[in-house]
């Protein structure tokens, strides 16, 4: 018996579960919505296969004598889920090429210099080509410490900004990390340079944001760190903060969890009381946004992002494997990061991204996105 086409709610909703069987029964090729046309060919492109598909077989016919060989250095105990999630991602891009591959994770455990060499030695003894090394700058660190760099090493998780004028940086070394910097500099020329009260994370990441505003001469009324304690009940602080607001701009340089809270609880005070606009970086385009807070709490919210928009088939491939290249800044840069390895080996390599590589830093464009309905829409530039 065949099964009644369902309409495009219908089947914006099976796709959202995941019932991508009864995504491909209830389709009917009358639809006109141009995301779900797309998910259909993704989907039945990754179900039934084609034998050949120009590109990636010009490829192969131009590489059939060697495969990919593909090495990640991660410390898991330092990194935690972002090591499955980038590898996840990588191996999305790599199946997608169609060409032989071998791929491996060396997990060094821990950041310090020695752990770090014996993993980086492993990878060479390997004969691995490259290394992409998942480091927090520290790691970086103490990786080039204790470590000769005999093999390009690209960190996608590190901006050559953040060491160049620390150390002297090894030939070999590559940056693929976004600027954390840039991002808060597009968000201070967006506030006019208003007062700002600004709620830091209390991890390195809300630490190097609160020193990119200083450096940038952003004018601060008031500063405070927030705990996940301090954000549950975050109410409490509302009673002494809330004269900070008026005329201000909140910048939020907090994790998305404490983002939502804070948000939330803000947008509890009436209209007259509440900031001008909330601003954030990289660390809070993210769907989760729209979970934990309400539209009304969401008002006048700008976030900058450096993920562009890449092959729907990658990103597909990608969710297929439990990796999110549309939100997730680290799987994103990990994976463009390796199409930059590997273009050094096969330059006819067919490209799924657009950044280019400047003085051995991958160069990411920034976008202010604002949230609209349940997605974020790019900030369209006022005319004079």
């Amino acid at each position: 018996m065949a099964l009644k086409p369902c309409s495009a709610d219908c089947l914006k909703e099976l796709y959202a579960k995941g019932q991508v069987f009864s995504f491909l029964a209830r389709y009917s090729a009358e639809i006109k919505d141009h995301q779900l046309q797309d998910n259909y060919a993704i989907i039945n492109d990754w179900l039934n296969p084609k034998l050949a598909t120009s590109q990636p077989q010009q490829e192969n016919a131009q590489n059939q004598e060697q495969s990919y060989k593909v090495a990640i250095l991660v410390p898991k105990k330092v990194i935690g889920s972002y090591s499955d999630l980038s590898t996840n991602a990588i191996l999305a891009y790599l199946a997608l090429k169609n060409h032989d591959f071998t791929f491996k994770v060396f997990d060094s455990q821990q950041e310090d210099p020695d752990n770090l060499k014996q993993t980086y030695q492993s990878i060479v003894q390997e004969g691995f080509p490259f290394v992409i090394a998942l480091l927090t700058q520290e790691g970086v660190q103490n990786l080039v410490a204790k470590t000769p760099l005999t093999l390009p090493t690209i960190i996608p998780t590190v901006n050559k900004h953040q060491l160049e004028k620390r150390m002297d940086l090894p030939s070999m070394l590559i940056f693929g990390g976004i600027n954390f910097p840039s991002q808060v500099d597009m968000l201070l020329e967006l506030s006019q340079h208003k007062p700002l009260v600004v709620y830091d994370d209390d991890s390195f990441r809300g630490a190097m944001l609160s020193k990119s505003l200083k450096d940038l001469g952003a004018n601060i009324l008031y500063e405070d760190t927030i705990t996940f304690k301090k954000a549950s009940t975050f109410g409490r602080e509302l009673v002494h903060q809330r004269k900070y607001f008026k005329d201000a701009v909140v910048f939020f340089n907090t994790s998305i969890v404490k983002t939502g809270l804070l948000l939330s609880q803000i947008g509890m005070l009436s209209s007259r009381d509440r900031p001008l606009m909330y601003l954030s970086s990289q660390i809070n385009f993210n769907l989760s946004m729209f979970m934990l807070t309400q539209p009304k709490d969401r008002k006048h919210l700008y976030i900058t992002s450096a993920i562009s928009k890449t092959s729907p088939y990658l990103s597909q491939t990608a969710t297929l494997l439990n990796a999110d290249l549309e939100y997730d800044w680290v799987s994103y840069a990990s994976v463009d990061s390796l199409e930059h390895m590997l273009l050094r080996l096969n330059p006819s390599l067919e490209r799924y991204f657009k950044e280019p590589m400047e003085n051995q830093q991958i160069i990411y464009t920034n976008t202010i996105y604002t949230p609209k309905y349940l997605g974020f829409s790019p900030l369209i530039p006022p005319t004079h």
